[in-house]
């Protein structure tokens, strides 16, 4: 199968900050994945033991959430309960990263799996990229308002890079092939708080969109 790699980023993504998404996995299941889009994939034991508070859920055709385990398998998050035909939704989080003479961040990442069929019409993560009419087009939420300007990197099997930007209603075309697209978004919010115990100062919020191009 071919897989074109798209790669959207409203504000710059610190080199370690990987991404997650969601791809399909053995027998029509569904699969977690995290990594660099183009090389990496990490496993367990290892980084992918690292995510924090994984929460899932799968669709039915009104959106309509029912809650679903993700079990940690070697390669991957499993999505018990969730299958290829199905919409899903996944968040989680990594503990606070502290450099110093820097702001302390909590990366949260939000996936977002679309199964064809209907289209759904409003945002339900925080960060939230939604499909529309119009193949290839997308538009950009941030809780639950679009995202306008923001700056848009398409990854070819080459990894040359296209700019695009999203309009002022936050909507942006992007060529896809067929096979596994994957689009994800960035977006860096000054917010003080605290998670696991420990104080950040901003939240890095990304976001990712999975789904398979037909021929």
């Amino acid at each position: 199968m071919k897989r074109i790699l798209l790669t959207l980023l409203l504000l710059q993504v610190p080199a370690f900050a990987h991404s997650i998404w969601i791809e399909p996995g053995p027998a029509d299941a569904l699969v977690v994945r995290f990594g660099d889009l183009r090389v990496v994939h990490e496993e367990s034991p290892g980084r992918l033991d690292t995510l924090l508070q994984p929460a899932a859920c799968v669709l039915d055709e009104n959106f309509a959430a029912t809650p679903a385990s993700a079990r940690l398998e070697s390669a991957w998050l499993r999505l018990l309960g969730a299958s290829v035909g199905r919409p899903a939704l996944f968040q989680t989080q990594l503990a606070v990263y502290r450099a110093e003479n820097r702001p302390a961040v909590l990366y949260t990442y939000y996936a977002r799996w679309h199964a064809g069929g209907p289209l759904p019409r409003t945002a339900a993560l925080t960060l939230d990229i939604l499909p529309d009419e119009t193949p290839g087009r997308f538009r950009v939420f941030f809780r639950g308002e679009p995202v306008a300007g923001a700056k848009i990197y398409r990854h070819g099997d080459q990894h040359n890079e296209e700019a695009l930007i999203t309009d002022a209603e936050g909507f942006v075309t992007v060529p896809v092939q067929p096979g596994l697209n994957l689009v994800t978004a960035h977006h860096n919010e000054a917010l003080r708080g605290h998670a696991g115990g420990v104080a950040h100062d901003r939240i890095g919020h990304l976001a990712a969109l999975s789904w398979l191009q037909p021929e």
